[in-house]
């Protein structure tokens, strides 16, 4: 099987070319924002097993909602050719303070969760079971640029001085997997053409505090206490069905040594 990476200049996109020895597509090769767009990557994508992770991001510096989905609709157009298709989705599709399974319905609170919804749903409609759809708990790791409140945005606070800024006191749990044990899950199922639903996550949630405590123990700085502006929401996952899948997997503990060696060096 040939494979091609649709938004292969993104932090997991270039992990996952390199690992599936893929064609990369990016705005250098196709701007999804073209008219020519889909014409373009109808020659590309003929026949292989194709990735989606274009993603305009999120928040003050990323697309909005509706630019994001219209990023998808070359892809669309042509998805039908396509052998298999995996779609990199979000935990964020799923409801807060409840256990995540594959089998829980979506139920997004934010702009950015219901664009990933909706980009299921039409790929869902354009390629039906030929498709995977994999719902990413946060990824870091060297490379990473969504600066995302978590580990990334607080070692590079703290690589600056500090302080490492944690809203309330950092109650709120989060899966966090290191990038090499995401692109090891991924390229597994879709070189297998895996179809169905896959939580990407380590099922070992932990809170924001004990994070930031962690940043501190090996760059030492100040943790500042800023007051909550939203309640406390806590996302835990049952990764029962990655389990059964891959029995031998254990995800790393939090390790962020590679991407102190990148900045010193």
């Amino acid at each position: 099987m040939q494979y091609v990476v649709i938004g292969s200049a993104g932090f997991i996109g270039t992990y996952l070319k390199h690992a599936l020895q893929a064609d990369g597509v990016d705005r250098t090769v196709v701007d999804l924002s073209d008219s020519t767009a889909s014409k373009k990557l109808g020659g590309i994508v003929d026949g292989k097993s194709c990735v989606y992770c274009a993603n305009g991001g999120s928040g003050q510096n990323g697309l909005g909602a509706s630019e994001n989905l219209r990023l998808l609709e070359p892809f669309l157009a042509v998805a039908d050719r396509c052998a298999h298709v995996t779609y990199l989705s979000s935990d964020m599709v799923y409801p807060y303070d409840v256990t995540v399974t594959e089998d829980l319905v979506p139920d997004p609170d934010t702009g950015y969760g219901e664009m990933h919804a909706a980009r299921e749903e039409a790929l869902l409609g354009a390629v039906g079971s030929r498709l995977m759809i994999a719902r990413l708990a946060q990824v870091y790791g060297p490379g990473d640029t969504h600066n995302a409140y978590g580990p990334c945005r607080m070692l590079r606070e703290a690589l600056l001085g500090g302080p490492i800024v944690v809203k309330g006191r950092g109650e709120e749990r989060r899966d966090h997997i290191q990038i090499q044990d995401a692109v090891t899950l991924l390229t597994s199922l879709i070189r297998s053409e895996a179809m169905g639903i896959f939580n990407i996550a380590t099922g070992q949630a932990v809170s924001f505090e004990d994070v930031a405590k962690y940043v501190q123990s090996i760059v030492p700085c100040d943790i500042n206490y800023e007051p909550r502006r939203v309640p406390v929401k806590h996302r835990d996952f049952d990764v029962s069905k990655l389990r059964e899948r891959f029995p031998d997997f254990r995800p790393q503990t939090m390790n962020l040594d590679d991407m102190i060696e990148l900045n010193n060096g």
